[in-house]
């Protein structure tokens, strides 16, 4: 629901940018050909193709060119007219609209939904609730930021930070099991991995790991990093107070775990050395736990867990 939120006032995605050369015409075509998939279902996405506003013709029609099977059989006319209307009503309406580009529009903005999301009739909702908050903004990363977005926490147009940026920039562009992609609704040549429900296989990918890498820290030799984090007995994250102290008992980091407010792959991380032992000190409610670490190797996917008995 809150990715929705995030379609409708960024009018998403330059990171899931797939810049395709399909003209409108060839929408049309591929929108007859895709009703042949359409069975029952067909007279709904006719009466929508039909309906839908001169203005509107080439969305509804690239909707309807690039849509997976189950939905060509389900979604009904009301269903994509309305959405199709908003999404062009927020585009035109927005300040900044014009510096979206039609390619960005149709393949990331307009669509109804991301990967195996419900199929609902949110634009309209969300344009009457949200539309006034960023009427004022000037540019998409204003309208993006009038309050945190989840992941990041972003402020103003400092959109490019996260706490997963170091761990994506170890990603691997040609591994399929470590590569960073993203969806286009638009067909691809290559399938987005969706290991949650791997029987979808209609979700399309573009492959965005370069975007990551490129922010690779470079390490010297011998030093790594981890990730350190806490649970209680019944594995849930919990906040607790991290010290580090190196062989000499100098403090050379100190900071506080994530709980189960926050996402589940947001650890601390810190920078060590290898194969140089160190101790550790967690501090949850009246216990303290205390560790000896020899880190030989460290990396952000090393994730060094206190378990709090309590």
């Amino acid at each position: 629901m809150f990715r929705k939120f995030i379609y409708m006032t960024l009018l998403f995605s330059l990171s899931m940018l797939d810049v395709g050369d399909t003209r409108s015409s060839d929408y049309e075509t591929l929108a007859k050909q895709s009703l042949k998939h359409a069975d029952k279902n067909r007279i709904e996405i006719s009466k929508a193709l039909h309906l839908v506003p001169r203005k509107q013709q080439e969305g509804m029609e690239f909707l309807v060119a690039f849509m997976p099977i189950g939905d060509l059989q389900s979604l009904s006319a009301e269903f994509l007219l309305q959405h199709v209307e908003y999404a062009y009503k927020a585009w035109r309406e927005a300040t900044w609209g014009e510096s979206i580009t039609k390619d960005i529009f149709l393949n990331n903005i307009l669509p109804y939904s991301n990967i195996t999301e419900t199929r609902e009739s949110w634009r309209k909702d969300f344009y009457e609730r949200f539309s006034a908050i960023v009427k004022d903004s000037s540019t998409p990363g204003e309208a993006a930021v009038w309050h945190f977005t989840g992941a990041c926490e972003p402020a103003g147009e400092d959109l490019d930070r996260g706490w997963f940026l170091g761990r994506a920039a170890q990603a691997d562009r040609n591994s399929r099991l470590h590569a960073i992609y993203a969806v286009s609704y638009r067909p691809t040549k290559q399938r987005f991995p969706v290991g949650w429900a791997p029987e979808k296989d209609w979700v399309w990918a573009v492959n965005v790991t370069d975007r990551y890498t490129q922010m690779k820290e470079e390490l010297p030799t011998g030093i790594g990093r981890v990730l350190l984090g806490a649970v209680d007995s019944n594995g849930i994250r919990v906040s607790a107070d991290i010290e580090v102290r190196d062989a000499n008992g100098e403090l050379v980091f100190e900071g506080t775990t994530n709980d189960i407010r926050f996402d589940t792959n947001d650890h601390l991380n810190v920078k060590v050395k290898l194969s140089e032992r160190y101790q550790i000190l967690a501090r949850y409610a009246s216990d303290t736990i205390r560790r000896t670490v020899n880190f030989k190797k460290a990396g952000f996917l090393t994730l060094f867990e206190f378990q709090i008995e309590k």
